[in-house]
């Protein structure tokens, strides 16, 4: 019996929190947004990434929510060969907003997953030796793995429809860490 009163006042508690936090809500698509920054993949050399995200709104007034798709590459040469690496991102973000005294400020920290498709390609040229050409040849492989994104930044409204973002992500990625500083720019419906 006990039990029963037990779950049936966890059950009453838990609907009074969904009730009043889906009041509170103002979920749906809220804007559009671009980023562009730096990109220091692990074991790779600093690059430039792009970025293109859609603000989902509010599931609860201090937490907001988004997704996302971003692209970087790198290509350098390493002797007789050139290799390639590129990043397509897809995933979604939680933000949680910290208030402050000023109403169009908002820091941030935030929490997010991602599916990235990762191709990496080296390829080397016909190499002719003693007037014996030794055929160039070309390997590649894709792989898509899950990461976790952590981070923070801070989002300031300049106009009516218009705020800036300046934010820094960790993304913990099998293989390819990266570490992300962006800047960017969000349109508000």
């Amino acid at each position: 019996m006990k039990r029963i009163f037990a779950m049936l006042v966890c059950f009453l508690a838990l609907s009074a929190m969904t009730t009043a936090t889906m009041a509170a809500a103002d979920f749906g698509l809220k804007g559009i947004g671009v980023r562009v920054g730096v990109v220091e993949p692990e074991n790779l050399d600093t690059t430039v990434g792009f970025g293109l995200f859609l603000d989902m709104g509010t599931f609860h007034p201090n937490v907001a929510f988004e997704t996302f798709a971003s692209y970087w590459s790198n290509s350098f040469d390493v002797g007789l060969a050139e290799s390639s690496f590129r990043d397509i991102a897809v995933g979604a973000k939680v933000r949680y907003l910290i208030n402050t005294s000023r109403p169009t400020i908002h820091p941030f920290v935030g929490a997010g997953v991602s599916a990235h498709i990762m191709r990496s390609e080296v390829s080397t040229s016909d190499i002719t030796l003693f007037g014996e050409t030794i055929p160039g040849m070309s390997l590649d492989a894709t792989d898509t793995k899950v990461g976790l994104d952590l981070g923070g930044g801070l989002r300031a409204g300049v106009a009516d429809r218009i705020d800036i973002i300046g934010e820094a992500w960790y993304g913990f990625i099998p293989d390819v860490n990266q570490f992300i500083a962006t800047g960017g720019i969000a349109y508000k419906f």
